[in-house]
């Protein structure tokens, strides 16, 4: 049984739920905020001009009975009441007739878009990543809650100067890449600053599944990443003088074993002004490979009753089943048979380059990170299209030296 608790500006307004669309994804630079429908059922125009925008919260809630497996579970009769938070943000319009009430929301990913304060001395700020950013956030006139992941290394920031032209997404931004941090609001509306390799739980949607989806694609992927830095000034010491330089410093980083199977895919250069050495830019470059992994890495998007996984947990689902025994022994053959292609590639590809080899692994599970969902939920039940990304699990093995090539290029020097 599907069950839901729903809150417009505190009001519970559950018996009158017609319909729920809700869109989330972890923020890319084009990301919009995440999106919530509620369509109501207007009697007497009670919801009629009923909420101001901006200020309403927002908050829903789905309930679902489920079988568990786990020993406790079978102990108590094998069921449980399954609750997911599924989104909190804000009104943003609301439109009625004499039937229904349309309440449109937002999570508060559209107030980072506003650009900072004029009347603040930026001169004078932390000098540590986590501190700078609260501090920041603290000057928006809508309070926005962080949740910074405690394995997140807290790193020293150059000298900065943020103005009036900036947003607070393009902070956010500048931060999340100095410390290797993926950024995003979740279903309760906190702003999370994540290691990448951090994960929400774990969830088996096999009881789940409507479609299963395995999708293999390189579209959007990149395996080369370059960050062109700046060395005008050294790194800012409060007793020392910077030292002018005109020389820009250039570092490139590549995925040797992607570009083994499919080749080089360069991703645009990026220019970081406050990139000083060539040891800051490596690191750069290296942080941009792994989010390249993480979102673009063969996203693939399962669909699944009952159920609503948080953004950055990991879920796995089998995809296909076969019937009857000997089509199960040919998928098997067939998966040995493609095995020993993928591992004696892996060889080779190690041989060439001069490392040890792979131990090269298929599973009959699609297991991956959520990114991203739409859920859908009314009279017919509580749909979800999720968006899984198996590469994010690749994250939190630290790319070597022996998987990155780094390099440096001095423009000035080669027109000499």
């Amino acid at each position: 049984m599907i069950d839901h608790i729903i809150s417009v500006g505190g009001q519970d307004v559950s018996n009158e739920v017609i319909s729920v669309k809700i869109q989330q994804q972890i923020v890319e630079a084009d990301s919009d905020p995440g999106k919530i429908t509620i369509t109501l059922a207007n009697r007497g125009q009670i919801y009629t001009n009923r909420f101001p925008p901006q200020t309403t919260p927002i908050e829903i809630t789905f309930k679902n009975w489920v079988y568990r497996t786990e020993e406790e579970w079978r102990l108590a009769g094998g069921q449980a009441e399954a609750t997911y938070l599924a989104a909190t943000g804000h009104m943003t319009d609301l439109s009625a007739n004499h039937e229904e009430a349309v309440v449109q929301g937002e999570c508060d990913l559209g107030h980072l878009a506003d650009a900072l304060p004029k009347d603040h001395d930026y001169n004078v700020m932390p000098i540590f990543a986590r501190e700078a950013l609260e501090t920041i956030l603290a000057w928006h006139d809508t309070p926005i809650k962080l949740d910074w992941d405690p394995s997140i290394e807290d790193k020293q920031m150059e000298r900065i100067t943020y103005d009036a032209d900036v947003t607070y997404q393009d902070v956010c931004q500048d931060i999340a890449d100095l410390v290797g941090a993926v950024y995003y609001f979740s279903e309760a509306n906190i702003l999370c600053f994540r290691n990448p390799a951090s994960t929400n739980g774990e969830y088996d949607l096999d009881p789940y599944i409507i479609n299963p989806d395995q999708t293999a694609s390189i579209m959007g992927f990149r395996n080369v990443v370059t960050i062109i830095g700046n060395k005008s000034e050294a790194p800012y010491d409060p007793i020392g003088t910077p030292i002018p330089s005109p020389d820009p410093i250039i570092a490139t980083v590549a995925d040797k074993d992607s570009i083994a199977e499919v080749g080089v895919l360069m991703a645009p250069p990026e220019y970081a002004y406050n990139i000083k050495t060539f040891e800051d830019a490596l690191a750069r470059a290296n942080q941009k490979l792994q989010m390249y992994k993480m979102h673009k890495n063969a996203l693939t998007k399962p669909i699944v009753a009952g159920i609503v996984p948080p953004l950055q947990s990991i879920a796995s689902y089998t995809p296909f089943f076969p019937i009857a025994p000997s089509d199960l022994a040919k998928m098997n053959q067939t998966m040995a048979d493609r095995l020993k292609e993928l591992q004696d590639l892996e060889n080779q590809n190690a041989e060439d380059n001069g490392r040890p080899a792979k131990k090269i692994e298929i599973s009959d599970k699609v297991r991956g990170v959520v990114v991203g969902k739409d859920v859908d939920y009314s009279i017919d039940g509580l749909i979800c299209n999720l968006t899984i990304s198996p590469g994010m699990l690749e994250v939190g093995t630290p790319i070597t030296d022996e998987d990155i090539s780094g390099s440096i290029w001095n423009p000035a020097e080669e027109e000499e």
